[in-house]
Order: structure tokens, then sequence, then C-alpha cells
């Protein structure tokens, strides 16, 4: 298997961030370089890479981690959706992704929490319909592209 290049991040994560400051936050979620602190970020043989290729660094691979994330997944966790039917999580994407949506208690936003994608760490899924944010959360739905529910 092959794949040629990484995807950087296409949409701002905070205020703060601009386009392709760092690894798409769908698949490389547990990478040093991605838009989130995950509870343990690795420093992959990828980014090194990337760092060598700009010119400025010699890159020590000594210290390099594989990420769990997406691990030996196979092509299809890169090239399809992670997320596929209005609600499905396919089987590529299991163990990586989750399809329980957030919801609303005692005017606090929630989720359930499940196992994370390294399996050590207890985590919430943070899908959300964004039609329960009329109940007072301010927060605009995502752009179409973003989204995986006809219903936003």
């Amino acid at each position: 298997q092959k794949l040629d290049g990484a995807p950087l991040e296409n949409h701002n994560m905070n205020s703060k961030d601009c386009f392709g400051d760092h690894w798409d936050e769908q698949l490389f979620h547990t990478e040093l370089m991605g838009g989130t602190q995950a509870v343990e970020n690795v420093l992959s043989p990828l980014t090194l890479a990337l760092l060598e290729d700009s010119g400025w660094y010699k890159a020590s691979y000594a210290g390099a981690g594989i990420s769990s994330f997406g691990h030996m997944a196979g092509c299809d966790f890169v090239e399809k959706d992670c997320i596929v039917d209005g609600g499905n999580v396919p089987q590529y994407s299991k163990g990586f992704f989750c399809n329980n949506t957030m919801f609303v208690r005692n005017g606090e936003l929630k989720g359930f929490y499940e196992c994370d994608a390294s399996h050590t760490y207890a985590a919430q899924c943070d899908l959300a319909d964004h039609s329960m944010f009329a109940a007072g959360f301010q927060t605009p739905p995502p752009e179409k592209e973003y989204q995986y529910f006809d219903n936003p």
C-alpha cells in the first residue's frame, strides 16, 4: 500500500489557526502536529520527513513513534469517509471513529464515554446533532461539506 502525501487541515480549529498549519485532524488525531492535543501525541516519521523536506532540519528518526490512530486500517481509512450512510461507522473506521451523538442534560453538553482509539483511556464521542443547539448553545452548524447527517 502506498500513500502519496498527506493532507493538511483544511478548516480552522480555532480563531488563531491558519489553513494547512497542521496535519488533518481526521487522519492524524494522535500526531504531534495534529490540530488538537490528544492524551498521547506521537512524533511520527511522517512529521520528521516533512520537517526534513523543508530543507531546514536534519531529522533523527530514533525518537520517532508510530501513532495507533489509523494504524493498519488500510487505504479506505484515508481515502473514504469515516462515517457513512447517515451515521454508520464502516468496518475500516471501527475502533477509530464513533457515532454516538452528544446530548444536552441539565443545560450541559454531554456524551457517552467509550474506549479511545489507543484503547488506553475513556473518551467522549464528540459527534453532535446541531439542531439541539437551539437549547442555548451558540455554535453554528459546520459547513455542508463537513456534515455527516442530512439534518445539521
